[in-house]
């Protein structure tokens, strides 16, 4: 009963509604507590700007991954209003594709940052390419169809900063360059 409230009971008490995987993830804690380990990594964020980001940006943002048990939880998805308000759409967020299973079938682990519509052309580098193309607009391609697309900001040897331009400000995606299946530049 806990676990099939209905989502305002959730937005009330939580502040979101959780999607299928983190419900999974909170009905098994219900049946047989354990270990929950939720883990954030942000880098160069300041928090009191999270509410200017798109909500599907927020957990890749924050490099977020969660474990019951040891056990990832792969579908973090969750709605939330973008302002208060009874009368506003709400907006879907998934994890980031890093995080490997979820815990019941079917759960989605599609992360929802993939590639927005661009002009312009884009040609394939090599990762050794890469910072000759610093300041430039980049695709960076990631397992399980994930793209991080924006303006290359720093390639270092284990890793690769993308920058978003949102109007009142950039968000930045720190990609390791183990996971880069393909890097585009474009001309």
């Amino acid at each position: 009963a806990e676990v099939n409230r209905p989502d305002s009971a959730y937005r009330q008490q939580w502040g979101f509604v959780p999607g299928p995987g983190l419900r999974a993830a909170y009905r098994q804690f219900l049946e047989k507590p354990g270990e929950l380990v939720l883990v954030a990594r942000p880098g160069g964020i300041d928090p009191r700007t999270l509410e200017f980001y798109k909500p599907e940006d927020i957990l890749a943002m924050l490099n977020v991954t969660a474990s019951l048990d040891g056990a990832a939880i792969a579908d973090l998805s969750f709605t939330r209003d973008a302002i208060p308000s009874p009368d506003k759409a709400t907006a879907t967020a998934r994890a980031p594709a890093a995080v490997e299973r979820a815990f019941s079938p079917g759960a989605s682990n599609q992360d929802t940052t993939s590639a927005r519509a661009t002009t312009g052309n884009y040609r394939t580098v090599r990762m050794s390419e890469l910072p000759k193309h610093l300041g430039r607009q980049v695709r960076i391609s990631l397992p399980k169809g994930v793209v991080r697309e924006g303006k290359l900001v720093e390639v270092l040897p284990n890793m690769v900063t993308v920058s978003r331009d949102y109007g009142r400000g950039d968000m930045k995606f720190d990609v390791l360059a183990k996971q880069v299946e393909k890097a585009e530049v474009q001309e």
